[in-house]
């Protein structure tokens, strides 16, 4: 078993753990095949210049928190290849389970994937997804913060059904964007502050394609916000309508 604690700021100074190589082999594993947990917090930063993998092989357990800023610095992982929760970015391994809190900000240039037991959630941080978002078989808990999918496609759990972007109470607010090169495309149907708050954007390109209803703001005192903005960006419901506020 492993832990290893990345914290602080001193000055213009950042605790920085550097993942180098030269190359793009440069994983940073997170629970290979026993018990690993990696904490970020007060602004510390650490980087790869390859993946990232939490929970790599079946059987083991892997734990990531990047959460609390400080000296104007987010705790940060920032990955420039693809992260795999709960396995590779290709095949399945053990059980994961990834927390960015407010404060936090997890950076993938790749693909994000999580398998059936990975678990992402966002409560609070910012996770930029450039190469795409695959929860198709993980759990992604989206209570709070903001996730911008661009370069890829961003695909919910297709066994939860609908789609919804919704805070679990009304302090909180998920804001999924939707940028440049990626798109949401579904069966079901898609619902933007169902009973409380959530928000939608999508920028530079970007598309929304669903043939289910659209419902934005759904019960009484719900709030839901969406913008369509930016040449070739797109929303596009193909059966049952939108509806907004209710």
């Amino acid at each position: 078993d492993g832990m290893v604690v990345v914290s602080g700021v001193n000055g213009t100074f950042r605790s920085t753990v550097e993942a180098n190589n030269g190359g793009a082999n440069s994983i940073i594993q997170i629970g290979r095949a026993g018990t690993g947990d990696l904490s970020i917090s007060s602004g510390g930063l650490v980087t790869t210049s390859g993946g990232a993998f939490v929970g790599q092989l079946a059987g083991s357990t892997g734990t990531l928190t990047p959460g609390g800023s400080s000296g104007g610095f987010d705790a940060t992982l920032d990955v420039a290849g693809g992260m795999g929760v709960g396995g590779t970015t290709g095949s399945a391994g053990g059980t994961a389970n990834v927390t960015i809190n407010s404060g936090g900000l997890l950076q993938v240039d790749g693909t994000i994937k999580l398998w059936s037991l990975g678990t992402l959630t966002l409560d609070g941080g910012t996770v930029d997804a450039n190469g795409g978002f695959d929860a198709s078989v993980g759990t992604f808990d989206f209570r709070d913060g903001t996730l911008t999918v661009t370069g890829g496609d961003f695909l919910p759990n297709a066994a939860t059904g609908d789609y919804t972007i919704n805070g679990p109470t009304a302090n909180e607010m998920p804001h999924l964007v939707i940028g440049a090169g990626a798109r949401i495309s579904t069966d079901s149907d898609l619902f933007v502050g169902d009973t409380e708050r959530g928000e939608l954007t999508v920028t530079g390109g970007g598309s929304v394609i669903f043939d289910g209803r659209g419902r934005i703001g759904t019960a009484s005192g719900s709030t839901g916000t969406v913008t369509v903005d930016g040449v070739g960006s797109s929303w596009r419901n193909f059966d049952g309508g939108m509806s907004v506020g209710g």
